[in-house]
């Protein structure tokens, strides 16, 4: 799912909602989504949504960051290292972008709080 903003208040309502324990509904189906930032290292996850500007989302896309992807946290932090398939590369969030995972497992989120 590639959701796009006009404004940068409805990101952060997403991002805050999520943030608090809160969840998004995709398809009519309910998944607890956490950003990619709180997982720990060694973690696994699925991409469930790449939220942004229209060209940075395609971006990830390019590169393969997109809905369904299986991802490994390898390294936690900003910016973060993660395991694309058979590739490594860095990443960071920031206000315009945001990408949210479905953990493989809740154990694997390691939420940093």
């Amino acid at each position: 799912m590639v959701v796009e903003f006009e404004t940068l208040s409805q990101l952060d309502d997403i991002k805050f909602a999520v943030a608090f324990g809160g969840s998004i509904t995709v398809n009519e189906t309910l998944y607890d989504l956490v950003p990619l930032c709180q997982l720990g290292a060694g973690a696994t996850a699925i991409v469930a949504t790449v939220l942004g500007c229209a060209d940075h989302v395609h971006r990830l896309h390019e590169m393969g960051l997109r809905n369904g992807a299986p991802i490994e946290m390898v390294q936690p932090g900003s910016p973060c290292i993660l395991r694309l398939g058979s590739q490594k590369f860095g990443f960071r969030a920031d206000d315009l972008l945001s990408v949210l995972v479905r953990p493989n497992s809740l154990i694997e989120a390691g939420a940093a709080v």
